[in-house]
């Protein structure tokens, strides 16, 4: 399809505002801080960079939001070879309860995301008809350089979660995910009492989770939250497979 090439931060928001399906989006290198929230909600859409993730910086430090990418309304969108980094909670969010499915990541680099570098909201209502479905998250790296403080995000306090709420995955709802090849360092928590690097919190069923490395988390994979009343299954027909995880207390 067609390739529209951007420069600047308002190419950006241009393309996403007219890109058509099948289309792919392509970020020249260079570090761009968006000023607020980038949604995609176009059919096929391909947002990536030129090859180089650490090449093509999309950076949420000066953003008045707390998400950084979203993808809304559509199916098989693939976000590919960028650096999201300085996001207050989510760096990119899969709003399935809005209809996002079969959506890949492959081949970014997440960082310094102070809630969730990739997240994927519960669905109380038509679970059936919106729970996502054949997501792939591969070949991404997600790391932090410290661990999280009260200071990064204003909705976790001593009150809430205690500056805990911080993993690199969560996701909910998931039919036929894979999620593979990755890696995950440093995602701690205030009081190493992170969530899960990986975590299929409910209602994940046939999902794959191979072949990703945890170093010095607080925790690597967990699938399921019993805590939830509104979900009785919680990972059904699911693979944990040869996975390494090294310092994750």
């Amino acid at each position: 399809g067609e390739v529209i090439q951007v420069s600047s931060v308002d190419d950006l928001f241009d393309a996403a505002a007219r890109v058509k399906p099948g289309a792919t989006i392509l970020i020249a290198k260079g570090h761009y801080y968006l000023p607020r929230y980038f949604e995609i909600s176009t059919d096929n859409v391909t947002l990536c960079g030129t090859g180089d993730r650490n090449a093509v910086i999309l950076d949420g430090a000066r953003s008045r939001h707390g998400e950084l990418i979203g993808i809304s309304k559509c199916q098989g969108v693939t976000v590919a070879d960028l650096t999201i980094q300085n996001v207050k909670w989510n760096g990119i969010k899969i709003n399935s309860d809005r209809g996002a499915q079969r959506v890949t990541i492959r081949n970014c680099v997440l960082h310094n995301i102070w809630q969730r570098g990739v997240k994927a909201p519960g669905i109380r209502n038509n679970a059936d008809q919106f729970s996502p479905r054949g997501c792939r998250i591969e070949f991404c790296l997600f790391y932090n350089d410290r661990p999280k403080q009260f200071a990064d995000d204003e909705t976790d306090t001593a009150k809430t979660f205690n500056g805990n709420y911080i993993g690199g995955i969560d996701v909910k709802n998931t039919v036929d995910w894979k999620i593979t090849d990755n890696v995950f360092i440093g995602i701690h928590g205030r009081t190493r009492e992170g969530r899960g690097c990986i975590y299929i919190s409910e209602d994940g069923r046939g999902c794959h989770i191979e072949r990703n490395v945890f170093l010095d988390c607080d925790i690597a994979i967990a699938l399921g939250n019993p805590s939830l009343e509104y979900s009785k299954q919680h990972a059904v027909d699911c693979i944990v497979r040869n996975n390494f995880v090294a310092q994750c207390p």
